[in-house]
């Protein structure tokens, strides 16, 4: 790769365990995209491996279970209380019927039932925009793990500490590393006390009924949140 020095951010597709790695050569960390980047006007030839075009999914860099922790501020905004049970209920038995009945993470199944659904977010912080990214199928046992602190709530820590740490093939260390950074995340996310709702993934993936689409395109608009 030839010498160059970008005017703008440089986002790298990094693995969870290449963390240290690329912090060390100068990438910096974007609370925001959760991704490593390279800041402007620094060398990029020490990063070629990571300049890939394939996107990783998950915070951090994380391609497989990872901690996913909404901000505290967020706690009452999610589309199973937006929504009517009726289509709450459709959504997920779509998107448990698209993963086959299995995980999208370990590709196990519950012991009493198969999946549960998770929602996963984006959240921009310049446009105080909670986002729905999309609506997943995980085991109960990946479920929990991702939701690490309704599990140490639950007094369930050791369980989802051991989850992560079996599907990742994770030390102690990372493990703990990891659950560390998501809470810093968390912290930081929580401070923004008003988001936005953005719940168009579900206008352009799903069939609602009609008192869906008009809650969700009144928190496009800007309006209040209600339910339905």
């Amino acid at each position: 790769m030839e010498t160059t020095m970008p005017a703008e951010r440089v986002y790298l597709n990094t693995d969870y365990h290449e963390r240290f790695e690329v912090k060390a050569l100068g990438a910096r960390w974007d609370v925001e995209k959760t991704r490593w980047y390279v800041p402007p006007g620094m060398d990029l030839g020490a990063f070629e491996k990571w300049m890939g075009t394939k996107e990783r999914d998950g915070a951090a860099g994380v391609g497989g279970l990872y901690v996913d922790l909404v901000p505290s501020s967020c706690w009452q905004s999610n589309v199973r209380t937006m929504l009517s049970a009726s289509d709450w209920d459709a959504i997920r038995r779509e998107v448990y019927a698209s993963a086959g009945q299995v995980c999208q993470i370990c590709g196990g199944r519950g012991p009493t039932h198969p999946v549960e659904a998770h929602e996963r977010w984006g959240f921009d912080v310049q446009t105080g925009t909670q986002t729905l990214l999309r609506v997943e199928a995980l085991c109960p046992a990946c479920h929990q793990a991702t939701h690490f602190g309704l599990a140490q709530v639950h007094g369930r820590a050791r369980e989802a500490f051991e989850r992560l740490k079996f599907v990742n093939g994770w030390s102690d260390r990372e493990a703990s590393d990891h659950i560390d950074e998501a809470f810093e995340v968390w912290g930081q996310l929580s401070r923004i006390k008003d988001w936005r709702l953005d719940l168009s993934w579900l206008l352009d993936h799903r069939i609602l009924s009609d008192e869906s689409v008009a809650i969700i395109n009144d928190l496009l608009s800007g309006k209040t949140a209600r339910y339905a």
